[in-house]
């Protein structure tokens, strides 16, 4: 398995916003699909919301941390 998979892609709201709900959808079944690779979710996880603004950047990041 590869040790990083990144997919960015410029989204409407509407379109991150689909984007979410199937994310949250695959989080509720244990497995979330990225690419072509499939990652088991443990029962419990550390989930981290952030918010940058570097000079004229701005970024929002949700992020899920286990250890295996």
């Amino acid at each position: 398995m590869k040790d990083k998979i990144e997919v960015k892609k410029i989204a409407t709201p509407q379109e991150a916003a689909q984007l979410l709900r199937q994310i949250a959808e695959e989080v509720e079944q244990g497995k979330v699909k990225i690419e072509q690779v499939e990652i088991d979710l443990p029962a419990n996880f550390e989930c981290e919301l952030k918010y940058k603004v570097k000079e004229d950047k701005k970024e929002f990041e949700i992020e899920f941390t286990w250890r295996s």
